[in-house]
């Protein structure tokens, strides 16, 4: 179930985002970052999509977010994209969470 919290927020993280937490062009150095390195968390002026937007409770059809990342969102992304998967959020936790509903 932790690998599926985990899973889940990356796919947050991308949408919200506009691109995956980790980057790399070998799949070695994308499995490196995964385990090693911290999320990074860029600028928000350029992202985009209707998830994104329903994540910091916009209209979730205009183009996504139009403002840094609502804090208590980057909180619950942080929580899922835990390295230690009894670090990370349960599936309750994250739906429990004020700024996702």
């Amino acid at each position: 179930m932790a690998a599926d919290v985990w899973a889940l927020g990356g796919t947050l993280y991308m949408l919200k985002m506009g691109r995956p937490p980790f980057l790399a062009k070998k799949i070695m150095d994308l499995c490196y970052k995964i385990v090693h390195e911290a999320v990074a968390w860029p600028s928000l002026s350029s992202s985009s999509g209707a998830a994104a937007s329903a994540l910091q409770g916009g209209n979730g059809g205009n183009g996504g977010s139009s403002g840094p990342l609502d804090p208590g969102v980057q909180r619950i992304l942080d929580g899922m994209l835990q390295k230690e998967p009894k670090a990370r959020l349960t599936l309750p936790q994250v739906s429990a969470c004020e700024c996702i509903r």
